[in-house]
């Protein structure tokens, strides 16, 4: 028999080789598969984690001002106060007579 003959007697025969090698394939495509929907699921998580953390930052800068601006306000007070009081003084002095110099 020659080469060519055996050949084509191969090519017509299934080899179990076949199966095998179709079985992968099918096992790869499904493993391809779960991989895109993994990458899905995580893109998911992706922009969910980024929200959360978005929200997260600005609860925290508004928390944030809200304090450094109840701080400034309570400042702005003490500091008015101490105006007052000290203005309430040179209104003191003078009434008596005794006038600071300016």
């Amino acid at each position: 028999m020659s080469s060519t003959a055996r050949r084509g007697i191969r090519d017509s025969v299934p080899m179990a080789g076949d199966g095998v090698k179709t079985r992968l394939k099918k096992d790869v495509t499904i493993l391809q598969q779960e991989f895109q929907k993994m990458q899905g699921e995580f893109l998911q998580l992706h922009v969910k984690i980024n929200v959360m953390l978005k929200a997260r930052l600005q609860g925290f800068k508004d928390d944030f001002k809200g304090e450094i601006r109840s701080e400034l306000n309570t400042l702005r007070s003490k500091l008015h106060g101490l105006f007052e009081h000290i203005a309430a003084q040179d209104r003191e002095k003078r009434v008596m007579g005794n006038r600071p110099p300016l």
